[in-house]
C-alpha cells in the first residue's frame, strides 16, 4: 500500500521532469502556488492553489493532500457563496480530454470540497501536467463553469509532489 503511493508519486515526478510548454488560455485562474502547512489540528498539509488575477471575484481552487489521507481533495472557495453545511454538490472536473469526472462534493459556507477517489490520483496529477486547462462545473447549480489555466502549473506541481513525498517518508522516532 505504501509502496503503491510512493510509486504513483514517483511516476508523477518523472512526468513533471519532462519538458512541455503550453500557450496561455486566457483563463481567469492562471497563476499556481504550492506550499506546505499544518491544519489547526496539526495535520500536515500540501497544497497547490490558483487564485484569480486582480479585480476579479474572490475565488480560488486548491488541490490538497492531508497527511494520513490516501486521496487528494480539490477545494473551490468563493467569497459570495452561502452553502448550508453538509450540502451535497454535484461537481464535474473536465480537462477537455473527453472524459469528465462527475463526483458528489461536500459544501459548507464558502467552500465546495471534492474528495477524489484514491484510484484517480495518478491520472488526475498526470492530467494537471499534460492538459492546458481544467474546468470545474456544477451541473445542478447556477454557478458558471470555473476555468483554470494549467500553463504555469509544472514547477509548482513539482513542489507539491515533493511535499507529498515528505509526508510519506515520515519516521516515528
Amino acid at each position: 500500500k505504501g509502496m503503491m503511493k510512493l510509486s504513483v508519486i514517483a511516476a508523477v515526478a518523472v512526468c513533471i521532469s519532462s519538458s512541455m510548454a503550453f500557450a496561455g488560455t486566457g483563463a481567469s485562474l492562471e497563476k499556481w502556488t504550492a506550499y506546505s502547512d499544518r491544519t489547526p489540528k496539526g495535520t500536515p498539509l500540501c497544497a497547490l492553489t490558483s487564485a484569480p488575477t486582480t479585480g476579479q471575484t474572490v475565488k480560488n481552487i486548491s488541490v490538497k493532500k492531508f497527511g494520513g489521507d490516501e486521496h487528494l481533495n480539490v477545494t473551490m472557495y468563493k467569497d459570495s457563496w452561502k452553502i448550508p453545511q453538509g450540502t451535497s454538490v454535484t461537481t464535474t472536473i473536465d480537462f477537455a480530454d473527453g472524459q469528465p469526472m462527475t463526483l458528489e462534493s461536500y459544501g459548507d459556507g464558502k467552500i465546495v470540497d471534492i474528495a477524489l477517489p484514491k484510484e484517480a490520483t495518478a491520472v488526475f496529477l498526470s492530467l494537471l501536467i499534460d492538459s492546458k486547462v481544467m474546468r470545474i462545473s456544477f451541473p445542478r447549480g447556477k454557478e458558471p463553469t470555473w476555468e483554470a489555466s494549467l500553463a504555469s502549473i509544472r514547477p509548482q506541481l513539482k513542489v507539491f509532489v515533493d511535499c507529498m513525498r515528505k509526508q510519506e517518508n515520515t519516521q516515528p522516532f
